[in-house]
């Protein structure tokens, strides 16, 4: 099963949490929703597309790897506008901007 943004169709169905008792009919939607409004942005880097999301009891933590700020605070922002959020954890790391405190 394959949980990245861009992946399939079946992909998306299929992705991690659908058998999850935890995981609320809710939560599944705010999941699909938000892959499908990766998948629609030409904006995004790969990385941003393939980010990773966790949608428990209204809240969704973001993880992986994003180019730059501007993505991490869209990916975040995309989350936000979603119907039935009520918190985000974005958890994204910055791996393609030197000014993060990192030396190239």
């Amino acid at each position: 099963m394959d949980d990245r943004i861009g992946a399939s169709d079946d992909a998306v169905l299929n992705a991690p949490g659908r058998d999850d008792p935890d995981q609320s009919q809710g939560d599944l939607r705010i999941a699909q929703q938000f892959r499908k409004r990766l998948a629609e942005s030409d904006a995004l880097s790969t990385n941003a597309k393939n980010a990773k999301i966790i949608a428990r009891g209204n809240v969704v933590t973001l993880r992986g790897e994003v180019q730059s700020t501007a993505e991490k605070a869209a990916l975040a922002g995309v989350a936000q506008t979603l119907e039935g959020v009520t918190r985000v954890d974005n958890q994204l790391e910055v791996i393609g901007e030197a000014a993060e405190g990192t030396t190239p």
